[in-house]
C-alpha cells in the first residue's frame, strides 16, 4: 500500500507519500479514503488507541442487537436530528435506508482537543468544505493498492 497526504488549504499542492503515521501531528482530522479504508481504520484505532480515535456517529434509527449508545452510535430521534442540522452542528451528513447519520463538529473537536487524531469517513467534499470553515485542515489519505489481487 501506498500512503500519499496533502493539506486541503491548495489544490496545486504536491502530494507527498509517506511510511509512517508518527510525520503527522497528533490532534489531527484524518480521513482515510479508497481501499480497505474500514479496515484500516479500525486497524489503527486498535494498535493505537492512544493517538487515533473514531468518531461517534448520531443516527435516527433503532439500536440493532449489541449496539451500544454512545460507542457504537449516539441514537437521536428524528427530530433532534433535524434541530442538529437547522443549526449547522453535522460535518458530515447521509442516508442510508431512510435512516439519517451525521457526525458533529463537537465530535471531532473533542477528539482534537485530546490530542489524538480524529478520524473521519468523508460522505463528499462537503465535509472538508465545512470542516475548513471552522479552521480545520484535514490531512486526507488515499490508499491505492497496486495489485487487487493481493488484498483479496
Amino acid at each position: 500500500w501506498n500512503f500519499f497526504f496533502g493539506s486541503t488549504k491548495n489544490e496545486d499542492e504536491p502530494i507527498k507519500e509517506i511510511n509512517r503515521m508518527d510525520e503527522i501531528t497528533l490532534g489531527k482530522t484524518v480521513m482515510i479514503i479508497g481501499v480497505m479504508e474500514n479496515e484500516i481504520n479500525c486497524e489503527l484505532v486498535d494498535r493505537h488507541p492512544q493517538q487515533f480515535e473514531s468518531t461517534v456517529t448520531d443516527n435516527t434509527r433503532t439500536p440493532r442487537e449489541g449496539e451500544v449508545d454512545n460507542r457504537n452510535y449516539i441514537f437521536v430521534s428524528l427530530k433532534h436530528f433535524v434541530e442538529n442540522v437547522y443549526c449547522h452542528r453535522y460535518v458530515d451528513m447521509n442516508i442510508i435506508k431512510g435512516n439519517l447519520y451525521g457526525i458533529t463538529y463537537t465530535n471531532v473537536k473533542n477528539i482534537i482537543k485530546q490530542g489524538r487524531h480524529c478520524l473521519l469517513q468523508p460522505n463528499g467534499e462537503q465535509t472538508i468544505i465545512r470542516l475548513k470553515k471552522i479552521g480545520i485542515d484535514p490531512i486526507v489519505i488515499l490508499i491505492k493498492a497496486s495489485n487487487i489481487e493481493k488484498i483479496m
